[in-house]
């Protein structure tokens, strides 16, 4: 009877996990002839769930093995499985020594030279057994022996680095990288190799006010801040000559090549996209360098001044046509309303005279002081001025009288009819 815990694997990935369980080391294509699947199929089932949770583990040389979380999920379905055997590889075991030799021929070419010094003392401690008296001959066996501790002495000596854990030696033969050691205690013969020591803490590198042209031929000045380290000292040292220099170059050039995907606007508004996109670009890029970048931040992604200044005229010149815009419409929208205002007062005088009270009553009101003279009022005053006769009036009523009081002129002779 299955347990409900076997419902967590599909048909392929139990039916894989059911091969490894009797503690077998099988690669990729040996479980595809064994399960009767696809390559890819059986690669999908160890990578997307047995090595994911843990029920499988990978091996040198290509080859997977059954884990102890999948020996018990198979015992909870009733089926006993149990792991690899433990078998003996001289290389596994070398390279677990504390020396960190790269495999059995180092090991016996660092400890020949101290064989052959041992060897050495013991012969001339035969010699001098059968040349030399007994007394002399004591004091010369000691004096060899003496020798050849301290050649051993200075060979170890010479040989033996110390480093720390972010300290990492290649040796070269022959002008080829051979090993990588470090840290810890290493040991090598130095006249075969030569070394070379490389730092792998994290670096720095930062670009200021880099020159970018945008998609609409406008110019940005970026500034990135890159921060990487070194995972492989081997490509780092024969990939590149100078590789902060060329990190800096290319991140330079990639961090130009996002800009120019857009325009001036869409750039400063899609800032983190176009830091996304560079740092994908240069991680990708100086991963074959044996760099690995981890962090990158786009501190500056701004237009130069004179770029800045035009921006802002620009943006002052729509601000002002907007309000332009704004007052002629609501101009527009004044003369539409007086119009209409017209139009109920020309059908309607009644409506205009309660309004007209209204807004005396309502102007009226107030703490301070002030006197509302209705326009009727005005109106009212000027036709009582009209009325009354001023002085002027009276003198020209008697200029009239006395001009009525003059006799006639006579005519001259000749022009009576």
């Amino acid at each position: 009877m299955q347990n409900s815990d076997s419902n967590q694997l599909d048909p392929i990935a139990f039916h894989v996990l059911l091969l490894f369980s009797g503690g077998h080391r099988l690669t990729v294509y040996e479980l595809s002839e064994s399960s009767k699947y696809s390559v890819d199929k059986v690669w999908d089932a160890l990578k997307n769930t047995l090595l994911k949770k843990n029920y499988v583990k990978r091996l040198p040389k290509g080859k997977f093995v059954i884990d102890v979380l999948g020996i018990e999920h198979l015992l909870k379905n009733g089926i006993s499985a149990e792991m690899e055997e433990e078998s003996f590889d001289p290389d596994e075991f070398i390279k677990k020594l504390p020396f960190s030799f790269k495999n059995r021929r180092e090991a016996l070419i660092w400890f020949l030279p101290l064989m052959l010094l041992a060897l050495l003392a013991a012969a001339l401690t035969l010699y001098i057994h059968y040349r030399l008296l007994p007394p002399v001959e004591l004091l010369f066996q000691i004096l060899a022996w003496l020798a050849a501790l301290a050649l051993a002495f200075f060979y170890v000596k010479y040989s033996y680095r110390h480093l720390m854990s972010e300290e990492r030696i290649v040796l070269f033969s022959n002008g080829k990288p051979y090993h990588e050691k470090g840290p810890g205690h290493v040991l090598f013969f130095h006249p075969f190799y030569r070394v070379k020591e490389v730092d792998m803490r994290e670096q720095v590198t930062d670009i200021i006010d880099r020159k970018c042209a945008t998609r609409d031929n406008l110019t940005l000045l970026a500034s990135l801040h890159v921060v990487w380290e070194i995972i492989d000292a081997t490509l780092y040292l024969t990939k590149k000559a100078n590789v902060p220099d060329s990190i800096a170059r290319e991140a330079e050039v990639l961090l130009c090549i996002s800009v120019s995907e857009y325009t001036l606007d869409d750039a400063q508004r899609n800032r983190e996209i176009i830091e996304k996109m560079a740092e994908t670009r240069i991680t990708r890029r100086v991963a074959e360098w044996g760099v690995q970048i981890n962090q990158i931040v786009l501190n500056k992604l701004d237009p130069p001044d004179l770029i800045k200044e035009g921006l802002a005229n620009r943006r002052k010149a729509i601000l002002e046509s907007e309000a332009y815009e704004i007052m002629e419409s609501k101009r527009q929208e004044l003369l539409r309303n007086l119009l209409t205002l017209s139009e109920i007062m020309a059908r309607s005088p009644s409506a205009t005279l309660l309004k007209y009270l209204d807004t005396l009553e309502k102007i009226s009101v107030g703490n301070s002081t002030k006197f509302v003279i209705p326009m009727e009022f005005v109106n009212f005053l000027k036709d009582i001025a009209k009325k009354i006769p001023s002085d002027n009036d009276d003198s020209d009523n008697n200029s009239d009288s006395g001009d009525s009081k003059t006799p006639p002129t006579i005519p001259p002779p000749g022009l009576n009819s």
